[in-house]
């Protein structure tokens, strides 16, 4: 790969922007296998409804009121649907254990 040699480059800095490249390509690789063993799983079971805890829109004040919000009740065209974790709020402290995410 050939990068574009800027004005006060070392050759240290260079061959470390190289080392980090490599590193970077060496990540990626099990990252899309691992993408790929997951596009690849059979179909799961069909979850006939499953209900949310809705937080406020505003975290401002707190994470309270919170409501019960069926996920059937969310989309108008029910033939398909994607859903994703997400965890944040003020009191929430530690990684979801599904996907990983944190707030701190």
């Amino acid at each position: 790969m050939q990068f574009t040699r800027l004005a006060d480059q070392s050759r240290g800095y260079l061959r470390a922007r190289e080392e980090l490249r490599v590193a970077e390509v060496e990540l990626m690789r099990p990252r899309d296998q691992v993408a790929d063993m997951r596009r690849q799983l059979p179909q799961g079971p069909v979850v006939s409804d499953y209900v949310f805890q809705e937080g406020p829109a505003s975290l401002e004040p707190g994470d309270a009121p919170v409501r019960d919000v069926r996920l059937t009740d969310l989309f108008t065209d029910r033939s398909s649907s994607t859903t994703s974790c997400t965890t944040s709020g003020r009191r929430v402290r530690a990684r979801c254990a599904r996907c990983g995410t944190s707030s701190t």
